[in-house]
């Protein structure tokens, strides 16, 4: 069973999945705070929370659940799993997000049973709220490429995103946000222009409008305007950039709690450049299965961009090597036994 508060526009991408969906309510309420007002009136987003939470327990018990899984916890969860412990109903929190204000406090995990974290980097921060939490890192899967690189697929993929063939491409691929790192690879792209002049630089990813404008400063101060395109939005096939793409930045500045960027860019057989903080740099290897940096330090950023650009064949050997070991560690049906074994623990 999977629940969800009221209706939303994204959870359609669920309704293929051979299980019982449950809404909470069938539209947003009045006392919903902060998902109902844009200035919530006071009180109205704890009575939400426990509103919610009552009734969630409400229906596992009424449908004998035995396990709520909570697959993004976070700080404000107390409600739900205050009356989910109440409703005899075991609980696994899924840490999926690494912002230490996020991480679920003592209190709420105090009622827990399990807590799976994506990575040991959000691990260590579950544990710095609770120093006895029972946590067990399951990485994301993520489903790899069969084939890896395909260089006549490079061509095809360079037509859906509107550019020539003849086009060079690197691409920056995340959410338009601050952290995400895009104005680095902005200002490498500008060094490495002076031995590449070939290159052409997508950015990938939607969000916020002023981080556009801000990136637009930039690369119009660096000189290279002319040579930095944008994605307007989320792509809906985020495989036809990597497919184009010479190599990939993925530059998180602070890291990620897992990062898929890397790892989907390595399903296709690309070459990827990762923060060496964070879920990623926990798997890869620098120049065995990926290349790490320091996402806020330009000369390293751009000594390895450097050497993939004059190196494109062992590059493409190091993204291959990734594939393949990464094809297995990450694979959904490795993660499910992982998550199945949490579940075992909980019940036996």
């Amino acid at each position: 069973m999977i629940y969800f508060i009221f209706p939303l526009s994204h959870h359609v991408r669920y309704h293929h999945i051979e299980c019982r969906k449950v809404y909470l309510e069938k539209d947003k309420k009045w006392w919903m705070g902060s998902d109902y007002w844009k200035r919530p009136l006071r009180g109205t987003d704890f009575i939400k929370r426990s509103i919610l939470g009552f009734k969630l327990a409400l229906s596992l018990r009424k449908a004998h659940v035995r396990i709520l899984h909570i697959n993004l916890a976070k700080s404000d969860n107390f409600w739900w799993v205050f009356w989910a412990k109440l409703a005899g109903v075991k609980v696994v929190l899924h840490c999926r997000s690494d912002p230490i204000e996020w991480v679920p406090g003592k209190k709420v995990q105090w009622f827990a049973d399990e807590i799976i974290s994506v990575s040991d980097f959000v691990k260590k921060k579950v544990i710095q709220k609770n120093l006895s939490a029972p946590v067990t890192t399951v990485y994301d899967p993520v489903v790899f490429n069969d084939f890896g690189y395909d260089a006549s697929l490079k061509y095809e993929a360079l037509g859906k995103l509107g550019f020539d063939a003849r086009v060079k491409l690197i691409s920056s691929v995340g959410l338009l946000s601050p952290n995400k790192g895009h104005d680095n690879a902005i200002r490498v792209f500008a060094r490495l222009l002076e031995r590449f002049p070939d290159l052409t630089l997508y950015i990938a990813g939607g969000g916020s409008v002023s981080e556009q404008v801000r990136l637009l400063e930039i690369a119009e101060s660096e000189g290279v305007v002319d040579k930095v395109y944008f994605s307007h939005g989320q792509i809906s096939n985020i495989s036809d950039v990597y497919r184009a793409s010479e190599f990939v930045f993925s530059l998180t500045k602070r890291g990620e709690a897992f990062g898929r960027v890397p790892f989907e860019s390595m399903s296709y057989g690309v070459p990827v450049i990762a923060p060496n903080i964070g879920g990623a740099a926990e798997l890869i290897e620098s120049r065995k299965t990926g290349f790490l940096v320091d996402a806020n330090n330009i000369e390293d950023i751009l000594s390895q961009a450097t050497f993939i650009m004059s190196e494109m064949s062992f590059a493409y050997e190091v993204a291959e090597q990734g594939r393949v070991r990464f094809r297995e560690l990450l694979s959904p049906r490795r993660a499910a036994a992982s998550v199945e074994k949490v579940y075992l623990d909980c019940i036996q």
